[in-house]
């Protein structure tokens, strides 16, 4: 498909990417009024998952938001989409990942950039309700969701009809170079790295680890953490094995169903490998917008009383209006 040509606009104050992304994780007020109500989803190994379902008056089509790296499904970024989805007649399902709840979890298991299990048990717990099914990836939600409709693209569920990416690193190598890189390596990494810890040792003290503890409480990176934790759980060679073997970008042409992918050219979170245009060139299924600005989920309208551009966009596709 051919690359989508954005029409993105954003004010002098917010064309940085760093302000575009840490702007609205300071200053975005959480909405007050959403309609979301919680569901306690049963894994198949004994976790439990959080998830939030804002039903609208309609029973066709069901949105299924995940969300990014210590993120979770309450974050007001994906209530603001959510409840703006569910105004305009779409059913939207939110979940948080195993480790990002509050509630100590019942697993060893963290979640990672290509298990997509978790995903798949939101989708066959929902699906019976609605008639099509789009699954919305936020950053590392979005290389969850993208390794699903890849990987999985001769068996996805017949409901699921198309994917939506934000800010989404398709190489995760690359994507950890470029935040261990100049500014990012000090705004982004001691934030993860914090929150990280604190989860993994909360975790540890009611689950029997195989994992270097002494480690994790000197991590200074994210990819500290894929080391210690991914490696020894997953059975990867490395941190770069890892994330080599956990990236989308491998299986982006063997997707069969619409995947619209949104990535800034000033996202710092992403590299290069993160905007495919010769791969959307090639593909029937792959749209591609990557607008100068937008940092990273931050796409900050021009005016105040707009929804955010990814919001915009994400009704757009699912109307196929774009």
């Amino acid at each position: 498909m051919p690359i989508v040509e954005s029409s993105y606009e954003c004010s002098n104050l917010f064309k940085n990417g760093h302000v575009q992304t840490i702007f609205p994780w300071l200053f975005r007020s959480a909405p007050t009024d959403h309609i979301g109500k919680k569901n306690i989803i049963d894994t198949p190994d004994g976790e439990k998952l959080s998830s939030l379902i804002f039903r609208a008056e309609s029973k066709k089509k069901l949105v299924i938001v995940t969300h990014g790296l210590e993120g979770n499904g309450e974050d007001k970024t994906i209530l603001h989409l959510s409840q703006n989805l569910c105004d305009q007649n779409y059913n939207v399902v939110t979940w948080t990942m195993r480790t990002c709840d509050s509630d100590i979890t019942h697993t060893k298991k963290f979640y990672t950039g290509s298990d997509y299990c978790d995903l798949q048990t939101v989708l066959n717990h929902y699906e019976s309700e609605f008639e099509e099914i789009y699954l919305v990836g936020i950053s590392l939600g979005g290389s969850i969701t993208c390794n699903y409709l890849g990987r999985e693209a001769d068996r996805i569920h017949p409901k699921v009809k198309g994917g939506f990416l934000i800010s989404t690193p398709l190489d995760l190598e690359e994507s950890s170079k470029a935040l261990e890189s100049n500014l990012s390596k000090y705004i982004y990494q001691q934030f993860f790295v914090r929150t990280m810890k604190k989860k993994v040792l909360k975790k540890a003290k009611h689950l029997n680890f195989p994992i270097d503890l002494k480690a994790i409480k000197s991590a200074r990176l994210i990819s500290d953490f894929d080391e210690h934790i991914i490696v020894p759980m997953y059975g990867f060679e490395n941190g770069k094995d890892y994330r080599r073997k956990a990236s989308s970008l491998p299986y982006l042409l063997d997707i069969t169903v619409p995947l619209y992918i949104l990535n800034a050219q000033n996202d710092p979170f992403l590299d290069e490998k993160s905007y495919p245009r010769e791969i959307a060139d090639k593909s029937d299924t792959i749209f591609l917008e990557t607008p100068l600005s937008g940092g990273h989920v931050g796409f900050i309208p021009k005016s105040v009383n707009d929804p955010y551009w990814f919001e915009t966009r994400l009704v757009q596709f699912l109307e196929g209006q774009f």
